[in-house]
This record gives structure tokens, C-alpha cells and sequence, in this order.
């Protein structure tokens, strides 16, 4: 980005150059690492909240029979908002 607002738009085949830069860097071994960053936060964050009863305390009306209940439900949904919160990334 630095380069195209200190010298402009160049070339098409500079602006492929540089999208090309950006991709490889994107692609590279810093994906596994914000894919185990965000499996990690995310894990740990409902383990406290389902797995150590956090959430009992924050919401009062619920029981730990509706918690175990709904515990496989919401593991599915975390793991399916862990692919896509590093989708995103």
C-alpha cells in the first residue's frame, strides 16, 4: 500500500506483482498460526463459560440441566465460528 500512495498507480503488472506479494504472504505459515491462535482463544473462552459453568453465573435464569443440554449444540456452533472467524483472517 506504501508503495502505490507514495509513487501512484505504475502498471497493471506492477499492481499484479504486488497482489501476488500480498497473496503469498497471506497463504503462507502465518495461516496455522492464527488458525491455532483463534482455535486456542476461542476453546478457552467456552470452556470457561460451558465447561466451568461461567455462564451460570452471568445469566441466572439458566440451569446446568439447560447447559448440559445445550453443550453439544454450542460446542458445533464454536467450531464452526472458529472456521470462519480464520476464514476471515
Amino acid at each position: 500500500m506504501k508503495f502505490f500512495l507514495r509513487n501512484g498507480y505504475t502498471s497493471r503488472e506492477e499492481l499484479e506483482r504486488w497482489q501476488s506479494i500480498i497473496r503469498q504472504a497471506a497463504e503462507s505459515d502465518t495461516a496455522d498460526d492464527y488458525m491455532a491462535m483463534v482455535t486456542r482463544n476461542l476453546t478457552k473462552s467456552y470452556d470457561l463459560q460451558v465447561g466451568r459453568a461461567g455462564a451460570l453465573k452471568r445469566h441466572q435464569g439458566i440451569s446446568r440441566f439447560t447447559l448440559n443440554y445445550l453443550e453439544p449444540k454450542l460446542r458445533t456452533e464454536l467450531d464452526r465460528r472458529i472456521l470462519s472467524s480464520a476464514d476471515l483472517i
